[in-house]
């Protein structure tokens, strides 16, 4: 049997390092963050401690890499430049993106919610959430801003704060909740 190559070693560890977070995301949403061990999330995963520190410095390094690492996927998958102008058109697709987003990938963004509202974690992550949301405030304030708006500001945090409203609720009650007829009106009353 031959050496692995670096490529290979990089894939184990990828592989190991993703079995983790899973886990981690799976207990931290069913359990509590504070009520979930390292002993808890490893046992899970069917790895060793020591795997898991030699990632992860401590759980709240891991808590930050999975919420962050959360909001970075969401950036990602928006795939959006917020240095263009904003336009109606193109924050009509910012609003169609994001409920295509919270629709295509529920079973995640469930268990990332419930674990992004735990204040131990937002305590954690708070600082480094508004410098990733800076952009998308920045755009939708300047878009308000142009549209004469008292308080452009407000209205992006309010925009901002209706979208995580939509968020939890569908997650509540997806089967019931009528997602596409909300995002019409926000598109209708608030673009």
């Amino acid at each position: 049997m031959s050496p692995r190559t670096s490529k290979q070693f990089e894939k184990i560890r990828n592989n190991s390092k993703q079995k983790i977070m899973r886990s981690a995301l799976e207990l931290f949403a069913r359990n509590g963050v504070m009520s979930t061990s390292v002993s808890d999330i490893t046992g899970n995963a069917g790895v060793s401690k020591g795997l898991l520190y030699n990632y992860y410095e401590n759980k709240d390094a891991l808590i930050k890499e999975l919420i962050l690492s959360g909001m970075k996927r969401m950036t990602m998958d928006f795939d959006f430049d917020y240095g263009e102008k904003l336009t109606k058109e193109r924050f009509e697709q910012l609003i169609n993106k994001y409920f295509e987003l919270l629709e295509n990938d529920t079973e995640y963004w469930k268990l990332y919610l419930s674990i992004i509202t735990q204040p131990a974690v937002t305590d954690l992550v708070k600082e480094e959430i508004i410098k990733m949301l800076s952009p998308f405030l920045k755009a939708v304030s300047q878009y308000y801003k142009d549209k004469n708006e008292k308080s452009p500001e407000a209205g992006a945090w309010l925009i901002g704060a209706i979208l995580d409203g939509v968020s939890l609720d569908y997650m509540f009650d997806r089967k019931h909740y009528p997602v596409q007829e909300i995002k019409e009106i926000i598109i209708k009353k608030l673009l």
